[in-house]
């Protein structure tokens, strides 16, 4: 899952060297789309891991009680 996120990515930046060939702007924008949804995807991924490890915690230990 991991590789393949970053597959996803290099092509992100790839693709984003190869338009600034063609239009530097458009370079810009794309660098600033892909770095944005990167960030927040990561940033959702960690968050979702978070909640899930302190909820079942916090659930597990309510249980057993």
């Amino acid at each position: 899952m991991f590789f393949r996120r970053f597959v996803q990515y290099f092509l992100f930046f790839f693709l984003g060297f190869s338009n600034c060939f063609f239009s530097f702007f458009s370079c810009l924008h794309f660098f600033f789309n892909a770095f944005f949804f990167s960030l927040q995807s990561f940033f959702r991924l960690f968050l979702f891991q978070f909640q899930k490890f302190f909820f079942g915690f916090h659930f597990s230990q309510l249980l057993y009680q």
